[in-house]
């Protein structure tokens, strides 16, 4: 949807919206952004989904006047739908790197390493494409403003590499997803403009799904988005009065609170929310009043809410919706729970609800084995575990710790039958082994990661089952040190990544403008695709 513009051409620039009915006149020499906002629909995962990577979805935007184009993003190089797509279009997809800084571009996952961008679109989302059109100074009549969001199976990139020996790309069949088209006046044309509907309704949905695309512009939760702007949308929402539409406008109002950090603000908002008639969805709100307890400390009221969300009674399976199994809930839950752990003096409650901390972590990884977050604070709730556990002084591991002792070692500890300071002796020596073998160069055929979640099946349920305090804190102790190890296995290379990523934008600088949090798309670059002197210039 061609939704708004923006005077001057700049991100802060007064917004123009909803264009129909608004008809803006544009002043000839103006710079302006064009709004364009895609909407997700009826689909229950992002868009795209699968392969992403191969799929090319673009958007063709265009302005012409008087017969002729003045601004153009996204038009093919070749003649008849055929060809490359403008490298500086907006595509909707993940722009995925391996280890190298290569594209994968032949349906090779598995090098997948890191990803240099992310235009995939939430389930019931939307996402804000901004293009700065410059309006010439001669322009005599209306402009015409044409976008469309367009999908080929395979992009030009695979398709070349397929025909390489052929030499030829053929012609693969192009389908437009959604379009719309406006026409706007011109300041001192004598030419009027006709009045347009708008492309949908109601109107409040149309401020709603752009003020969504503002807020999670940069990525869902990246705080980079057009927070201002969002908050003037989502404010329009509630000032059109509609009532179906009351809580959807407190609730994304309270979304951009919590991202800014005016968490008494979010409060108020929420409560209107939840107030409305109808109301806003019980776990929505619980959701947020949860992530607002626990910023604001309140971590009781916060582990309330979760445990709400999670609880199997509360289930609204006339939706068919079962977040039991959220272990974005049960995660936040069990850190809710850890942060009650560190104010509680009391000794015995504190181990309890490290304890409870520990069974949601847990029970995230019964779900998602290889969860960051779950083995991280699971290291830090078992090392807390373990500080009753007396010292021990431990033997000095080889240089070198071989698989086979660090099993030894797990044997002697889980024996129930042997004594007690032995196997405390064992803990000692273990875990002092598994940090020496977490430190070892890797060896390509001998991997860590079986040998850690091997011993961490041996050892859990001496913690679940021991009644010995000393002999179940030792068992924490050990836990905490394979969680740790784990995590670093499972957690990204950042400095990798970003050697990755720093040598393909050295080589793309389209795609290096495109992985910014807010971009701004061109419509006149010299040579570009559907403009004159541009590739395709001999098909016009």
């Amino acid at each position: 949807e061609l939704f708004g513009l923006k005077d001057g051409g700049t991100i802060d620039g007064r917004l123009l919206a909803p264009l129909r009915p608004e008809l803006p006149k544009l002043k000839p020499g103006g710079t302006y952004l064009v709004e364009v906002v895609i909407r997700t629909l009826n689909m229950g995962h992002v868009f795209p989904q699968g392969t992403s990577d191969s799929n090319e979805i673009w958007v063709d935007f265009e302005a012409r006047a008087g017969g002729r184009t003045i601004g153009r993003s996204g038009a093919l190089s070749g003649p008849d739908d055929t060809g490359k797509v403008d490298e500086w279009a907006h595509f909707v997809n993940v722009l995925m790197l391996d280890r190298h800084g290569n594209r994968i571009n032949r349906r090779n996952p598995q090098d997948i390493f890191t990803p240099l961008y992310d235009h995939q679109i939430p389930p019931g989302a939307a996402q804000v494409v901004h293009y700065k059109l410059d309006v010439p100074r001669e322009v005599k009549g209306p402009i015409e403003l044409n976008v469309r969001l367009r999908y080929r199976k395979f992009d030009h990139e695979y398709m070349s590499l397929v025909y390489k020996e052929q030499g030829n790309v053929p012609p693969l069949p192009i389908v437009d997803l959604c379009e719309d088209k406006v026409r706007l006046p011109v300041e001192g044309a004598a030419q009027s403009v006709a009045e347009q509907a708008p492309p949908r309704e109601p109107l409040w949905q149309r401020w709603n799904d752009y003020g969504i695309g503002c807020l999670i512009e940069g990525g869902v939760g990246s705080k980079k988005g057009e927070l201002k702007q969002a908050e003037e949308a989502f404010r329009k929402v509630i000032a059109l009065g509609e009532k179906s539409a009351m809580a959807d406008g407190y609730l994304n109002v309270a979304r951009v609170y919590f991202e800014e950090g005016r968490l008494s603000e979010a409060v108020a908002a929420l409560n209107q929310a939840q107030h409305a008639d109808p109301p806003a969805n019980w776990w929505t709100v619980a959701w947020f009043n949860g992530l607002v307890n626990a910023q604001n400390g309140n971590f009781e009221a916060a582990a309330a809410n979760f445990a709400d969300i999670l609880d199997p009674k509360h289930q609204p399976r006339q939706r068919k919706f079962d977040f039991t199994r959220d272990y974005v809930v049960i995660n936040e839950l069990g850190v809710t729970l850890f942060r009650m752990a560190q104010q509680e003096d009391e000794p015995a409650k504190r181990a309890e609800l490290l304890r409870r901390a520990v069974a949601q972590f847990e029970r995230t990884l019964r779900i998602e084995p290889e969860d960051l977050d779950a083995h991280f604070w699971l290291a830090q709730a078992y090392t807390r575990l373990s500080e009753s556990l007396p010292p021990q002084t431990a033997k000095e591991p080889p240089e070198w710790v071989p698989v086979d002792s660090l099993i030894a070692l797990m044997e002697v500890f889980v024996n129930t039958s042997s004594p007690r300071m032995a196997r405390l002796q064992a803990c000692a020596d273990l875990c002092q082994a598994i940090v020496k073998y977490g430190q070892q160069r890797l060896v390509p055929d001998k991997p860590k990661l079986p040998t850690l979640l091997a011993l961490i099946d041996k050892c859990r349920p001496i913690y679940a089952q021991e009644s010995e305090e000393s002999v179940r804190a030792a068992a924490a102790k050990i836990l905490g040190n394979l969680h740790r190890q784990t995590h670093a296995i499972y957690k990204p290379d950042d400095l990798a990544r970003g050697q990755a990523v720093q040598i393909y934008t050295s080589k793309h600088p389209a795609a290096a403008a495109a992985a910014q949090a807010i971009v701004i798309y061109p419509t006149n670059r010299p040579g570009a695709p559907g403009l004159k002197g541009g590739e395709n210039d001999h098909a016009r």
